[in-house]
């Protein structure tokens, strides 16, 4: 009796020593053991256009329980951690294992691979949108979604393109209509380097977002109010009403940013008083290239200045029947909207459209400048 009694004891505590044991196994043997994998880790990810935060737990008797060629060893001692249980941590079409160690995926999915690593794509593995900066398209346009309470303003996010569209390659719609096939840099916002993001050029303004100049036009295409076609910019004068001072001559000279206009024949003088046709006068399309304006900011200054011999060149003393103003007075040059085509006088900082109406000591000049 008491033998039996002696055996079973001893019996208990062998048992009781293996399960003590086991709490500090390695089945699978990725250095991880049991009790760490069932007890998991936490996982803070990028997807497009949110943050979220969840509890992974890899499977114990695999050493690789996603199978993307990286062991759960691995993904829990990458910081941040990233998840053994999904071969694609962020959604971004590479693989964990290609953005962290191989570009080649085939290598990566077999953990006997033992050869030279490459250092992968060089993107984050935790984040499907791993350009750096702050993105203007994405903080302007799309909703991000935190749901950590982690993320700081602006939100420090990538050009709006997944990591592994900009490596495989997507089709961009020119401005023109035409499509072409492009591969973009996924470390870089702006492949280019010509002022707009990739996801800029590709989402909004349908120029190409790997051509420093889509259209040719001279102007790279962050300093191009329309990036993807070649313009013309019109004065679109109309008519000019010479007031009586004495009948002197007068030259037109219209200011645009830095670049100033005259009629042809080296300027056009007009003898006045009297109403004169100024589309007969002006060039058919004017071609100057503003490269000073740009998608993000299409405004141009205008000033329009009349030349006599006496007084030489002045700004016109303008008063508008667009736009009344307390005293009837404004200052003599307004802001162009070339996308818009719309105008703000700078006095006011209304916005209205043309043609507009300017009076002044010199002249009354009716004008509708346009982009074509």
């Amino acid at each position: 009796m008491h033998r039996a009694l002696l055996a079973t004891l001893l019996l208990l505590l062998v048992t009781l020593a293996g399960c003590s044991g086991n709490s500090d196994a390695d089945s699978d043997g990725d250095g991880l053991l049991d009790s760490e994998e069932e007890r998991g880790w936490t996982v803070v990810v990028d997807l497009l256009g949110r943050r979220v935060e969840y509890h992974v737990s890899p499977d114990p008797t695999l050493e690789d329980t996603d199978g993307d060629g990286l062991g759960d060893a691995f993904e829990f001692q990458t910081f941040p951690p990233l998840d053994p249980t999904k071969a694609d941590t962020d959604g971004d079409g590479l693989t964990d294992c290609q953005e962290a160690l191989h570009s080649n995926r085939a290598q990566c999915e077999s953990l006997e691979w033992t050869g030279r690593t490459d250092g992968g794509t060089g993107t984050d593995p935790a984040n499907a949108d791993s350009d750096v900066g702050f993105s203007r398209y994405v903080t302007n346009t799309l909703e991000f979604r935190d749901e950590t309470g982690t993320v700081q303003t602006p939100v420090p996010w990538g050009d709006g393109i997944p990591d592994g569209e900009e490596l495989a390659g997507y089709d961009v719609q020119l401005g023109d209509g035409r499509w072409r096939t492009v591969q973009t840099d996924p470390r870089s916002g702006d492949s280019d380097g010509d002022g707009l993001e990739d996801g800029e050029e590709r989402f909004l303004y349908g120029s190409d977002p790997t051509v420093f100049d889509t259209d040719g036009d001279g102007c790279k295409d962050g300093l191009d109010p329309f990036p993807a076609r070649r313009e013309t910019y019109r004065l679109g004068l109309a008519s000019l009403e010479l007031h009586d001072r004495g009948a002197v001559d007068l030259v037109l000279q219209a200011n645009i940013a830095e670049h100033a206009f005259l009629h042809p024949d080296g300027g056009h003088r007009l003898q006045g008083p009297g109403t004169h046709d100024m589309g007969a006068l002006e060039p058919d399309a004017l071609t100057w290239r503003s490269c000073r304006a740009s998608p993000l900011d299409p405004w141009m200054r205008v000033q329009l200045q009349t030349y006599h011999e006496d007084d030489g060149l002045q700004p016109f003393d303008v008063t508008s029947t667009n736009v009344p103003t307390d005293d009837g007075r404004i200052a003599p040059f307004v802001w162009w909207n070339l996308a818009a085509g719309t105008f703000s006088w700078e006095h006011e900082g209304e916005t209205f459209d043309g043609p507009l109406v300017w009076t002044g000591a010199d002249a009354t000049l009716t004008w509708h400048p346009r982009v074509e």
